[in-house]
């Protein structure tokens, strides 16, 4: 934005220079969203195997508080 004011006239932000930042970071919304669903998740988040095929608990709680470990 201070490249934007330094380098343009006032003219020329008021007429189109304060539109830069809102494309800028519409732009950076849509890679956000096009990259998110091909990372991969780290494997500590992912869910770990249980014995004797036993589901998991509705709501997890963290080994830290159950004293488990995980994989």
């Amino acid at each position: 934005m201070l490249a934007l004011t330094t380098g343009l006239s006032e003219a020329e932000f008021r007429a189109w220079g304060w539109r830069v930042p809102f494309w800028a970071a519409g732009l950076l919304a849509l890679a956000g969203l096009l990259l998110r669903p091909r990372s991969r998740r780290p494997r500590s988040s992912r869910s770990c195997p249980r014995p004797g095929g036993a589901r998991a608990p509705r709501w997890p709680r963290s080994s830290a508080t159950t004293g488990a470990s995980c994989c």
